[in-house]
């Protein structure tokens, strides 16, 4: 919605800057040169054209005041030589301001460019600044999720090697190949305020512990929102149980409805969890953990699930374990 709604502003302003190019340049070529009362006016007429050039610049950018720039320099010498013939010194005018207006054009365009690219450069200051501080925050939690219950931690840091190899496999670009790392890394330190007895717990789960481990993605996603640049990753863990039939929690989504890296990321944690030792079961190998998961049709995202898949026909033996 804001990026809609920049483009709805952009295009408004777009608008006006038209509207008031094309009354200027038919209020100039009306008025007339052949007093010296209308030889002001039309004087003042053929300055205000560079109101529009300077708009432009301020709020379309560089091209288009150099673009309007241009087409005021034009519009000038043609209303000039309509009005005033060849006669030189109207010639002469005109190809002054014709220049003044390239001329302000130009500086307008080189000022806004410049403030741009030091926009750019202290935005992008700023994300470094607040990236670095996100990734000190998760490492805080990791270390804590590891002080907590080591298991889990390893678990996690074997998620969030086997999701980056799964959604390279998928084409994922080096950035969101970055938040499924950071987002696996983490996924599961929401188990932190789950108690000892139900967390570390042997054998089968009551109702009400089940009930109180499921809760873990909630309380992730809790931990995770209030730090800055983490709202994503956020979302990812919160739904990173959720499944395209709906039958997963917390939220039921189906779909569509669960973000792509959260499909991805519960592919690999089904896998991690299949391959690594429990304390409650033997490891399986790749083949047979994917052949398990083979018969989960729909509470897994298909594309992971295929990517996995290849990886695990074309991997060395016990790599992916």
């Amino acid at each position: 919605m804001p990026v809609l709604q920049d483009v709805t502003n952009a295009s408004r302003k777009g608008y006006w800057i038209v509207a008031s190019f094309a009354v200027i340049g038919f209020a100039h070529l009306a008025v007339g040169n052949a007093t010296h009362a209308q030889h002001l006016v039309h004087l003042v007429f053929g300055a205000a054209y560079l109101l529009p050039i300077v708009a432009a610049a301020a709020w379309l950018g560089a091209r288009p005041a150099l673009l309007l720039s241009a087409a005021s320099a034009a519009t000038y010498l043609l209303h000039a030589r309509t009005i005033s013939g060849n006669g030189p010194m109207g010639i002469a005018n005109a190809l002054v301001l014709s220049a003044v207006f390239l001329f302000v054009g130009v500086v307008s365009a080189t000022l806004v460019a410049t403030a741009d690219r030091e926009r750019r450069v202290r935005l992008d200051g700023e994300r470094t600044a607040q990236r670095d501080a996100m990734m000190q925050a998760l490492a805080s939690l990791s270390g804590a999720l590891r002080q907590r219950d080591d298991g889990t931690a390893a678990h996690c840091e074997r998620v969030a090697c086997i999701a980056a190899r799964v959604g390279a496999t998928l084409g994922l670009s080096e950035e969101r190949l970055q938040v499924l790392h950071l987002a696996a890394l983490v996924h599961d330190v929401g188990k932190t305020g789950v108690r000892d007895d139900v967390l570390l717990k042997p054998g089968e789960l009551t109702a009400e512990e089940r009930g109180r481990i499921e809760r873990h993605t909630v309380l992730a996603a809790e931990i995770l929102r209030p730090i800055r640049g983490a709202e994503e990753i956020a979302e990812i863990v919160l739904c990173h149980h959720e499944c395209p039939d709906g039958s997963g929690y917390p939220r039921r989504l189906h779909g569509n409805q669960i973000p792509a890296l959260a499909g991805v990321l519960r592919v690999a944690d089904v896998f991690a969890a299949l391959v690594e030792p429990r304390a409650y079961k033997v490891p399986m190998r790749p083949e047979e953990a994917v052949s398990r998961m083979s018969s989960l049709q729909g509470r897994l995202d298909p594309d992971g699930f295929a990517a996995l898949q290849r990886l695990v026909a074309a991997d060395t033996p016990g790599d992916l374990a």
